[in-house]
Parts: C-alpha cells; sequence; structure tokens
C-alpha cells in the first residue's frame, strides 16, 4: 500500500502538467487566430512565458511543438516565428545552445520574413541572449542593437524594457558605460 500512494500521486501530477499545457496552448492559438498583426504580437509577447522556461523548459518545448504544429497548418508565419523563439528559449534552459540557436535563427528569418518590428525585435532580442549566455558580448551586442532599433518602431514595452535591460549588462560585462545613451529623466 506505501508503493501505491507514491506512484498514484506521481500519476495524478503529471495529468495536471498535460493538462496545464492544453490550456497554455489553447490561450496561445487564441491570441494566433487576431486578424490584426500588431494585437497579435503583444499579446503572443506578453504572455507569461518567461518562468516557464526556467521552470519547466521540457513543458514549454512541448508547448512549442504543439504551436509550432498548429501554426504550419495553418501558415501563420507570426505564430510560427514565436513558437520556433518559443522551442528556442526551452533548449537555452535545458543548455543545448546549438539547437536554441538554430531555432533562434528560424524564428528570426521568420519574422524578417513577416516584417513586424514587434517581432523582428522580440527574435532578436531572444537569440541575444543566447549570446548574452555564452559570454560573447560582441554578438549579444549586435543582436540587442538590432532589437532595439526595431523597439523603437513596434513599441511594445516588454521588448524595450528587455533591450535596454540586456544593453546595459553587455556594457556592464565589457566595462563599458554607453554614457551618451544614459537619459536621467526628473519629474
Amino acid at each position: 500500500m506505501k508503493k501505491i500512494i507514491p506512484l498514484l500521486c506521481l500519476l495524478l501530477c503529471t495529468q495536471w502538467c498535460f493538462a496545464q499545457i492544453d490550456k497554455a496552448a489553447a490561450s496561445i492559438l487564441k491570441f494566433s487566430a487576431y486578424a490584426d498583426e500588431n494585437v497579435k504580437v503583444d499579446s503572443l509577447i506578453d504572455y507569461k512565458l518567461d518562468t516557464f522556461y526556467v521552470n519547466s523548459p521540457n513543458a514549454s518545448l512541448e508547448l512549442g511543438e504543439i504551436i509550432l504544429k498548429q501554426a504550419l497548418k495553418s501558415n501563420d508565419v507570426i505564430t510560427q516565428s514565436f513558437s520556433n523563439c518559443m522551442i528556442a528559449g526551452a533548449y537555452r534552459s535545458l543548455g543545448k545552445s546549438v539547437k536554441s540557436l538554430y531555432y533562434h535563427q528560424i524564428a528570426c528569418d521568420l519574422a524578417d520574413k513577416n516584417g513586424n518590428a514587434k517581432l523582428i525585435s522580440w527574435c532578436k532580442n531572444s537569440i541575444g541572449n543566447l549570446y548574452k549566455d555564452r559570454e560573447n558580448w560582441k554578438e549579444a551586442l549586435k543582436f540587442y542593437l538590432s532589437s532595439l532599433k526595431y523597439t523603437e518602431i513596434g513599441k511594445n514595452q516588454k521588448t524595450i524594457i528587455g533591450a535596454n535591460m540586456n544593453l546595459g549588462f553587455v556594457y556592464l560585462n565589457l566595462n563599458q558605460l554607453d554614457l551618451n545613451s544614459i537619459q536621467i529623466k526628473f519629474n
């Protein structure tokens, strides 16, 4: 009896995890149905995935693959880019940087193909994070600066914050303060 109880608990937890993945996939696929590209991209980017990558990279990988499969069926380039970036983030969290780079490149290529500035900014920032992890500051800086350029066009708050925060991290590690871009506003 003592051996059966832990087994049943494990089984119930597994079922709960699958239900969460299905709910998340359904939510994201609802976002992908928006007609306005900017609303669609904002909804996808603002979806709370950051902690999901870190806390459940395998579940995040599975979720990304489910969404990618649906996006390929509907030929939705924005959601394809988003899901490839999501898969890349999961591989990044798992420490598989080569696979992560592969999926990040696909995501960036699809975002460039679509041309949505918000999506391009998010993808460039995400691939910059991979180079930041590798401490390849030159490449990270290149992608973060590119991301920042697109944030000025797209104006998604999350990508604006992410690009600036990551640029600050890179400049700090390069021991270079970019004093020309620092603007302090007093109210």
